[in-house]
């Protein structure tokens, strides 16, 4: 039967049934109006049928009952005849063609599959974003590129010029893998929440480790960051004043707790995570300053070798003066491969430089005319020139100082150079551009807390502002006790990140999209994805754990 009833060609009031996976999973509104349209029929068929009697009738429509089964003292023992009537032009008649714009209001009487009022996320669903495109790829571009960047010259210290190029690519083309896995899940569970689709795949159990995963990755990006100003910012104006006479009032503590409450709070009580377009824009200029000046650097310092009483010495030429003399490193030529203690570090940097997957579903939730589509184009365009400035970071660190380069990359600078105008500047962009990110990965943190201690409420400013207050709180009192930059990229980037970017999308694609959907090959390439995100994991870790004992 060909109907035009709320926009859909087709409407019938056969049995329906919800997802029982998702309540409403396979076109959600059709469903909804569907359903309705019999609501509705036996609403306006008498005004004396009770709340109660009207809902458990829909309950019967909406999980498969027949019209038989219809309690015979309702309105609706006549009801039989009513789907099949027509008007002579074939549509329905519209003395009871219903208003979809009434029925909207009505969809909360209408139970999923499990007899509650539709599943947590319901609250999010009808919201409409109005992020802009180009917005919402700043706000993508600074979730992943935070801190990590410091540490790439690094990890191609560790591992070779041939081999952490490899490495970085692979990473890149799996995180896009990665995101298609995580939007085309959403897409068809229609969830745009990392919570619900935890729960939505394995009840309570998958909605912990989505939540854990999500807190235990963005707390240590945090921490990172919160670090940086740490150690920086009192560096820094140590560096411009020549003297260190105000530590006494002011050091890398109250540089981060001033921080916090002036610039990091202020942004994390905005309501959206839309709303940091511009500050995600301006972070990433001070970034792509930083890649000019990295860039610039590797023609203005140079690595020379020479021999004294028959000790190997590696110098760096800084314009007319030799500024620093090191001993013990390899040459000062660039190593294609290495292998090495240092090499473990490699995988869990490359990692953790594109762990934005947290903060997918919330930039996705808030794009305006979102679509699966729309939001590929947005992860593409932010990973692909992510890659290019990552890329460019660690070679033209790592050929400034080829093994000299030390994990904190801008420390190395300071090292040969001493004071360097264009580097304090680059330092000061650096600590603006770590201090903006900040806030954009404390939003699906605070999402990831209400899913598990609070679902299902509406938004509130004082819960908003003190679940931002408390967080920000911890992760100031935990950067005390990290006493390197590596020792949070190492563990952080093997588990959080093995989890986000491979094995939680694979596990959920898995689970909620059916088998049909995409070809038996397809989804054995997920299942080898999340081994590959397993393998990653355990063998990083023990390799990591296993150093940290030796004391290496």
């Amino acid at each position: 039967m060909d109907r035009n009833v709320c926009g859909h060609p087709q409407w019938t009031a056969v049995l329906l049934r919800p997802s029982t996976t998702r309540g409403w999973t396979y076109g959600s509104t059709w469903h909804l109006c569907h359903t309705a349209v019999v609501f509705e029929m036996s609403r306006r068929r008498t005004s004396s049928m009770t709340y109660r009697q009207q809902s458990e009738e829909s309950k019967q429509l909406t999980r498969g009952g027949s019209m038989d089964n219809m309690s015979p003292s309702g309105p609706m023992e006549n009801f039989g005849a009513v789907p099949m009537l027509e008007s002579g032009n074939g549509d329905a008649p519209s003395a009871i063609e219903p208003d979809c714009q009434t029925l909207e209001s009505r969809k909360h009487l209408l139970p999923d599959a499990e007899g509650m009022a539709f599943p947590s996320d319901e609250k999010n669903k009808d919201y409409v974003g109005r992020t802009s495109f180009g917005m919402s790829v700043f706000n993508f571009s600074n979730a992943i590129m935070g801190s990590g960047i410091l540490g790439l010259a690094f990890g191609m210290a560790s591992t070779g010029l041939v081999s952490f190029t490899i490495l970085l690519s692979a990473v890149t083309i799996m995180s896009i893998f990665s995101v298609y896995l995580l939007l085309e899940t959403a897409e068809h569970a229609q969830i745009k929440s990392f919570e619900q689709m935890g729960f939505s795949a394995f009840k309570w159990f998958g909605k912990v480790i989505a939540s854990l995963s999500v807190m235990l990755q963005n707390i240590g990006a945090m921490s990172t960051y919160l670090f940086i100003i740490k150690k920086e910012l009192p560096a820094l104006l140590e560096e411009i004043t020549s003297t260190n006479a105000w530590k006494s009032y002011f050091n890398g503590e109250i540089a981060v707790i001033i921080a916090a409450l002036f610039v990091i709070l202020p942004l994390c009580s905005m309501r959206n995570i839309g709303h940091l377009g511009y500050s995600s824009t301006f972070s990433l200029g001070c970034m792509a300053f930083f890649q000019i000046v990295i860039i610039y650097k590797k023609f203005s310092i140079s690595c020379e070798t020479k021999v004294e009483n028959g000790t190997t010495m590696y110098q760096y030429l800084y314009l007319t003066d030799y500024n620093q003399t090191q001993t013990g490193w390899h040459s000062c030529k660039p190593e294609i491969a290495l292998l090495n203690q240092k090499t473990i570090y490699a995988i869990p940097i490359a990692i953790f430089a594109y762990v934005a997957h947290p903060e997918v579903l919330p930039i996705y939730k808030e794009l305006k005319n979102a679509s699966k589509k729309r939001m590929l184009h947005v992860s593409y365009v932010s990973m692909i020139t992510m890659f290019i400035m990552y890329i460019l970071t660690a070679i033209f660190g790592y050929l400034t100082f080829y093994a000299g380069v030390e994990d904190e990359m801008l420390h190395t600078y300071l090292l040969v150079q001493g004071f360097d105008t264009a580097i304090v500047l680059v330092r000061i962009a650096v600590i603006i551009a770590v201090t903006l990110t900040v806030p954009v990965v404390l939003f699906p943190m605070r999402s990831s807390l209400e899913e598990i201690f609070l679902p299902n409420r509406e938004f509130n400013w004082f819960r908003h502002i003190v679940i931002a207050v408390l967080l920000i709180g911890f992760d100031v009192l935990l950067v005390i006790f990290v006493p390197r930059i590596k020792d949070i990229f190492g563990p952080v980037g093997a588990t959080a990140g093995s989890l986000l970017i491979f094995i939680l999308p694979s596990a959920f694609f898995l689970k909620l999209v059916p088998k049909h959907k995409h070809s038996g090959l397809f989804r054995i390439g997920v299942m080898c994805f999340l081994i590959v995100g397993f393998t990653i994991l355990i063998f990083n870790n023990g390799i990591i754990f296993a150093s940290w004992i030796k004391g290496e």
